[in-house]
């Protein structure tokens, strides 16, 4: 799901597995599951090329804004020690206005190169296509907030999978992702490309304990959906709730 996943700092999840899926099952106001669609060798190179440029793209904004930030904040020290040497020369000692004018410039240089650097490390990518569709589950809850499950054992109608064993099983996923922002919706032939910025949750096996984690930090989530698999009205009831164009 995420080249990186398992490379993150994880925290106890505030609330419980169960918890979070019972309020799920019974109160969402909405539920999506995914479904097969055609695809061949050709079809699915092209949009492994596509979402490899998209992600390779990405990453170069990014490190290309913080190569401009400390381009900047090199000009502004060699301005700051042209100020001070010219007053020098004239016989002035009032340092104060430039000393000033560079702890702002650099402090919001620092502030912004921060930002750019949580959005580097904080990437989380999701890849949905015929192979893996199975495994995502998308629904609304009443904030109108969109939470994509992953690994779920029961369907839209919150009933289980028809199994083999004996009994009930209890309701369980492997992750469960809340999109708290959505601001970018963009259609391609190969597919939907949908950012945002998310809490993920994990059902983690920790010291041999199963236990249920959440990432430390909030994820710049990208999700790629292969063309065909979801229902159309999902992409335009995200896009209603989130109040994005669908470019």
């Amino acid at each position: 799901m995420s080249v990186n996943f398992d490379n993150k700092s994880f925290i106890a999840s505030p609330t419980t597995l169960q918890g979070d899926i019972s309020n799920l099952i019974n109160y969402s106001t909405g539920a999506y599951v995914l479904a097969e669609s055609q695809d061949n060798q050709t079809a699915a190179l092209a949009r492994r090329k596509r979402w490899d440029k998209l992600v390779r793209v990405n990453s170069n904004a990014v490190t290309l804004g913080m190569v401009s930030l400390a381009f900047a904040a090199a000009i502004f020290i060699f301005a700051a020690l042209a100020l001070v040497v010219l007053n020098f020369r004239l016989n002035k000692y009032d340092f104060f206005p430039p000393v000033v004018g560079f702890g702002i410039l650099i402090s919001y240089c620092a502030i912004l190169g921060s930002r750019l650097w949580q959005v580097k490390k904080n990437q989380f990518n999701i890849d949905i296509s015929n192979y893996n569709d199975e495994c995502y589950q998308f629904r609304f809850m009443p904030d109108n907030k969109l939470y994509i499950l992953v690994g779920a054992n029961f369907d839209e109608k919150g009933e289980s999978f028809a199994t083999n064993t004996i009994g009930e099983l209890e309701p369980v996923c492997s992750d469960l992702i809340y999109m708290d922002r959505i601001y970018r919706i963009k259609r391609y032939n190969e597919g939907v490309v949908i950012k945002g910025k998310a809490i993920i949750k994990s059902y983690r096996i920790i010291n041999g304990l199963k236990r249920y984690m959440e990432l430390h930090k909030p994820q710049y989530v990208t999700v790629f959906m292969q063309e065909g698999i979801y229902p159309v009205e999902l992409i335009e009831r995200i896009s209603k709730v989130y109040g994005i164009y669908i470019k």
